[in-house]
């Protein structure tokens, strides 16, 4: 379907901004063999015989998306039909998850992804509050080594697909070396880690970056083409120019945007909120915004969207 085109874009813009951010400028292309690396060491060995029975690390939390959009603006190229099938799209939805992720001493992980009720309601319109309630996710994910399997309400298996991989490897080999009661790693589970000064403006510096300081926030304009060419993954031009605001005394990132490198139109923009160091510095809640406009309708639309991320609970088991 021809809509389908820029409903997918609008949702890469976020996951490619985590790519280009915190996340990939502390990691870099020789993971998978530190991976190997870890999982084969003697010391490794070791520790995942005294704890054949037992995960090294486990976290628990919870999930809650609320997303509205609504059309902006339109021209005469837009027919009825693409008007209708837009709003379609853009209904209001609220989905809440329980997510339990487990790392076992030989590296291998699993992730499991189960269906709530939602309690946010009350930031739906009143209109659609008792329709949105419906969650359109399968009654239970998991996701093994990067092979992610779908169960319905009966515990039947209903399907499977690759799961990129990436992310959890990365986290697995920062698990497995660590000495265990690191609050960051919280933060990188929901793929925002706690950021590090000397690393951040290291990149900045390699990729030419603008990095200007104000007061506690240090804003970083990075220029997108200079990380992974002319294209990314989705087939989107990257010829964009991201900003980024962090707090480097609290080790955070703030929030970023995205803007047309050409025009300084804004595509997306979001601010991240925390806990206080003291309750772990863990991420709380994400408000994002992201625009778009389909260049064969003249669809100008708008999406909002709210995170909240709560209960999170830890346990490492490294002796």
């Amino acid at each position: 379907m021809r809509t389908t085109s820029y409903q997918v874009r609008r949702s890469a813009w976020p996951v490619f901004l985590s790519f280009c951010g915190a996340l990939s400028v502390l990691l870099s292309g020789c993971d998978k063999q530190l991976l190997s690396e870890t999982r084969s060491s003697p010391d490794e060995g070791k520790r995942a015989a005294r704890l054949s029975g037992e995960p090294v690390f486990k976290a628990d939390y919870e999930v809650e998306t609320v997303s509205i959009g609504r059309i902006e603006s339109r021209d005469s190229k837009a027919a009825k039909s693409d008007i209708v099938f837009a709003e379609i799209g853009l209904q209001p939805r609220i989905e809440r998850q329980k997510v339990n992720f487990q790392i076992n001493g030989d590296g291998s992980y699993e992730l499991t992804i189960q269906p709530l009720s939602p309690q946010r309601l009350d930031l739906l319109p009143p209109t659609v509050r008792k329709r949105a309630s419906e969650s359109v996710l399968s009654n239970r994910t998991v996701v093994r080594n990067n092979v992610a399997t779908f169960y319905n309400s009966k515990g039947e298996e209903v399907g499977n697909s690759m799961f990129k991989a990436g992310r959890f490897d990365k986290l697995v080999v920062k698990v497995l070396e660590s000495k265990g009661g690191d609050n960051s790693i919280s933060n990188e589970i929901i793929g925002h880690p706690l950021i590090t000064e000397s690393q951040i403006l290291k990149t900045a510096q390699e990729k030419g970056a603008v990095v200007k300081a104000n007061g506690a926030v240090t804003e970083i304009t990075f220029d997108l083409s200079k990380f992974s060419g002319e294209v990314d993954a989705q087939g989107e031009s990257l010829s964009k120019m991201a900003v980024q605001y962090y707090d480097f005394d609290r080790h955070r990132l703030l929030g970023e945007k995205l803007l047309e490198s050409s025009t300084d139109k804004l595509l997306y923009k979001s601010s991240i909120f925390y806990s206080s160091p003291e309750e772990g510095n863990q991420v709380s809640k994400i408000i994002s915004e992201t625009f778009d406009e389909d260049p064969r309708t003249g669809l100008r639309t708008k999406v909002t969207k709210q995170v909240f991320y709560s209960k999170m609970n830890i346990v490492v088991n490294q002796n």
